[in-house]
């Protein structure tokens, strides 16, 4: 890129091309731009792809040494443009996991004025895609939903039930309904939840969505996050630094700062962690 600003399509599709073992460096001092998520794609090879800052190491603090903003001009920065609520960073989406990843020197922003109750800079968990609102419940063993139509489920997929309401038990007026499941004896208009026990009566807001990772082995392993600052723009307001979604994480000698919402924020969440997950000598 010839310019002190340019897109992150040139990361994606590095990234796209890259094995592991390979390198991927970004210019120090330039701005790299996106409106949505920079995705990393499951990658061949052997050895650990490492994605990092051109300063040489030399400029950098050593190893076991926390990065502060002082850094910052010696960093690439990944910024994230749009409210979407998009990562800069995600990982792909599918039963295969992604491995072996290392971030280092990198400078993960957002533009000023970016606003998302519920965005994330960095995230390695794949939520579910697309959720349908469920129109009725029975309670039971197991439990039956009614939905609109159900034609986007087949017998035997794994799925996750969610409440979007608050209510007293926080489970839109039933228990045992929200979570992971698998689905049965689906007709035109109603499923049924294996294993489920519930009890109740329904109020409103169950949503249920196809869940692509189901089991451990799908989820994303041994990503480190090395001296890097997760640092959004002080007038922007971002949920989550990192969100964590699979085994073997390291979050190390990183700098967490700037991170609000109208709720509650974290510099780094672990919705889906199998683990282990080492967070050691940031500054949160």
């Amino acid at each position: 890129c010839p310019t002190s600003t340019c897109a992150a399509t040139e990361l994606q599709t590095a990234l796209d091309s890259a094995w592991l073992g390979d390198t991927v460096t970004l210019e120090t001092g330039k701005v790299w731009t996106t409106t949505g998520i920079v995705l990393h794609p499951r990658t061949s090879g052997s050895g650990t792809l490492t994605v990092r800052s051109s300063s040489a190491d030399s400029l950098l603090p050593a190893p076991g040494t926390r990065i502060t903003p002082l850094y910052k001009s010696l960093l690439p920065e990944l910024r994230i443009t749009s409210s979407s609520g998009a990562p800069i960073i995600g990982v792909e989406q599918t039963a295969n996991p992604v491995t072996n990843i290392t971030f280092m020197g990198i400078w993960f922003s957002t533009a000023p004025g970016v606003n998302s109750n519920y965005a994330r800079l960095i995230s390695t968990w794949v939520p579910p895609q697309n959720w349908y609102g469920v129109t009725g419940v029975t309670v039971g063993s197991p439990v039956t939903l009614t939905m609109a139509a159900t034609s986007m489920f087949t017998e035997g997929q794994h799925v996750m039930v969610a409440c979007t309401q608050t209510d007293n038990d926080g489970a839109c007026g039933v228990t045992g309904v929200s979570g992971w499941w698998t689905v049965t004896n689906i007709t035109p208009t109603t499923l049924k939840l294996a294993g489920t026990t519930g009890t109740g009566a329904y109020t409103s807001g169950l949503v249920i969505a196809p869940n692509t990772q189901y089991a451990a082995t799908m989820t994303a392993d041994n990503i480190t996050i090395d001296r890097c600052l997760i640092l959004p723009d002080p007038l922007s307001q971002i949920k989550n630094g990192v969100t964590v979604g699979g085994r073997a994480h390291t979050i190390k000698d990183s700098y967490f700062d700037h991170l609000k919402s109208n709720n509650d924020s974290q510099s780094i969440s672990m919705p889906n962690a199998v683990g282990p997950v080492l967070i050691t000598n940031n500054y949160l």
